[in-house]
């Protein structure tokens, strides 16, 4: 029999978007219309742990997120002689259909809490051909690896748990040749064993998490797990320049000051930051001889600041969260009551500019005075 695609169902559970993307072809319609509320699968395939089988062969484990009972989250794959044997009874199936060693192969399983679904396709070699020389023989060179993709899902407890296997091939052919299950099961506990206990207990997209291995004599797995803060953080000198009203009075103001900025990698368009800004406001007001003069007071501020979708920024009106808290350090003229404070807790944003509304009170909230600042920034 020949095709290019066998598909075979056993039974049909939805499992979430993201999985069906990086994993798996669309042909699986492994997504229902309603998608599970914890899904992990939306990090980059490289996040994970990879094993050089040897002679081209390799096995990816993408990272799972961990769980009481399993600091790796892979635990939940283990037996995986069951999962072995799946893969081989789908392959009898239909290996008389696989027998031409220049298609591109794929198997692909599914067990969602113990339902299974599965995915059996070839594409036929293309049109350009690669030949090589070794010995004095001539073979042709099959334009791509066969694959092999096993996903385990068991949503039915507290924790929603999930594993992959990814299985690089010269041929499906070899399989329980290049790999055995008691192999994949010593593998999934060396990286249990190694997986940094500090790291488990963090949320998942705090650190990332990678290994590189290969095999030894005796098939001793050789590689070290390594983990990697996704915290970035930036220093930034920062300045602005404002206008506001404040009790009738149109008031510039200038800052400068730095910030601490907390990049994560995972979301590179969204960050937070801390800053120290040195602010003068500047009053004016007419002397006795109808000279204009300027009035400097001083503010120190503290601020906080986070944003979501950086990119989006640039383009967009936006509401965004900063929070600041200012104290009135230097004053001159009377303008300002002493001690007095300036608050600020969220503004709206359009690239360089914001607007933000602040008030003003002294002694514990006394003489509050509302403003509305509008601000060009740099840094900040």
């Amino acid at each position: 029999m020949k095709v290019k695609l066998l598909f075979s169902t056993l039974l049909m559970l939805s499992v979430a978007t993201a999985l069906r993307a990086q994993y798996f072809d669309p042909h699986t319609n492994l997504l229902g219309k309603k998608q599970i509320a914890h899904d992990y699968w939306h990090l980059p395939k490289a996040e994970g742990y990879t094993l050089d089988l040897g002679h081209g062969n390799k096995l990816f484990i993408p990272r799972a997120n961990s769980y009481p009972g399993s600091k790796s989250g892979l635990s939940l794959l283990k037996p995986t002689h069951e999962l072995f044997e799946a893969i081989q009874r789908t392959y009898d199936q239909f290996k008389d259909s696989l027998n031409n060693p220049l298609t591109v192969k794929k198997l692909q399983y599914v067990s969602y809490n113990g339902r299974v679904k599965t995915l059996v396709s070839q594409r036929p070699p293309t049109g350009e051909k690669t030949y090589y020389t070794s010995d004095g023989k001539t073979s042709i060179v099959k334009p791509q690896m066969d694959s092999v993709t096993i996903a385990k899902v068991d949503s039915t407890g507290e924790y929603y748990k999930a594993g992959v296997l990814v299985f690089t091939l010269n041929s499906v052919s070899d399989f329980n040749k290049v790999v055995s299950a008691g192999l994949v099961d010593r593998f999934i506990d060396s990286i249990e064993a190694t997986f940094p206990a500090a790291v488990a207990k963090k949320p998942y997209w705090k650190n990332f998490v990678y290994g590189n291995y290969t095999l030894g004599n005796g098939q001793a797995i050789n590689g070290t797990l390594k983990s990697v803060p996704n915290l970035q953080r930036t220093l930034s000198l920062g300045f602005s320049a404002d206008i506001q009203n404040i009790k009738n009075r149109f008031v510039p103001s200038a800052s400068i000051g730095i910030s601490l900025f907390n990049n994560y990698k995972k979301q590179p368009d969204s960050y937070n930051g801390f800053g120290l800004y040195w602010t003068p406001y500047f009053f004016f007001e007419k002397d006795a001889q109808g000279k204009t003069q300027t009035y400097r007071n001083d503010f120190l501020f503290a601020t906080y600041s986070s944003i979501n979708n950086r990119a989006d920024n640039n383009s967009k009106l936006d509401i965004y969260l900063p929070i600041s808290l200012g104290y009135l350090i230097h004053r001159k003229g009377d303008f300002l009551e002493k001690n007095t404070f300036s608050l600020n807790a969220f503004g709206v944003k359009y690239g360089n500019a914001t607007l933000k509304p602040y008030i003003y009170f002294n002694n514990f909230f006394k003489g509050v005075t509302p403003s509305i600042q509008l601000s060009i920034s740099l840094g900040k």
